[in-house]
């Protein structure tokens, strides 16, 4: 049995992808799952009965991130506040990549969902990626390397961008990924 990557976006994806190197095949998370060159990857990996696995995180620090992302790719203007990028439509988005990278991974990855043998929580990384790699024979170094990762917070805690309202409008908007991957509702400051 071999594995399939599906790349997911704001989910520790580039060190997800420097661990698989090229003993796998990884999607593309620029694309939608549907689209080329994706889908013909993913249908071949499930008929060939390959593991599929993919990675998620933790909606409260997600959405900060993809808040971050679209400031850092000019999907909105530096102005935009959390608040005010939570209340618009993601789907909307011109590219994309600027859509794939901001919305519900459940969205994302909607096409496949039932097809993802494991579902990697980031916050569990370092106990996840030494079974997995256990699981498939493979020599890892136990400790994992973080790729592309930035200060997305700015020197900020949870408790500076998150009042009342930001709170409701991520659980309105992550809704599905906090019930899909079993995430806390209540956000830990």
């Amino acid at each position: 049995m071999s594995l399939l990557y599906v790349r997911t976006a704001k989910t520790a994806s580039s060190t997800m992808n420097a661990w698989c190197g090229t003993d796998f095949p990884v999607t593309f998370n620029k694309r939608f799952l549907w689209e080329a060159p994706n889908s013909p990857l993913i249908e071949q990996a499930i008929s060939k009965n390959h593991w599929l696995v993919t990675t998620v995180r933790d909606p409260w620090t997600r959405a900060i991130s993809c808040w971050r992302q679209a400031h850092k790719s000019a999907w909105i203007d530096n102005e935009v506040t959390f608040k005010d990028f939570l209340k618009l439509d993601f789907k909307a988005f011109k590219s994309s990549w600027a859509i794939t990278h901001t919305i519900p991974l459940v969205d994302y990855l909607e096409p496949y969902m039932d097809k993802i043998n494991q579902f990697i929580k980031i916050e569990k990384l370092n106990v996840e990626l030494p079974q997995l790699a256990e699981k498939f024979g493979l020599k890892r170094d136990k400790v994992i390397k973080q790729y592309n990762k930035n200060d997305y917070m700015d020197n900020r805690s949870l408790k500076d961008v998150y009042d009342e309202e930001a709170i409701q409008l991520v659980l309105d908007k992550y809704d599905k990924d906090f019930n899909a991957f079993n995430y806390s509702k209540t956000i830990d400051f």
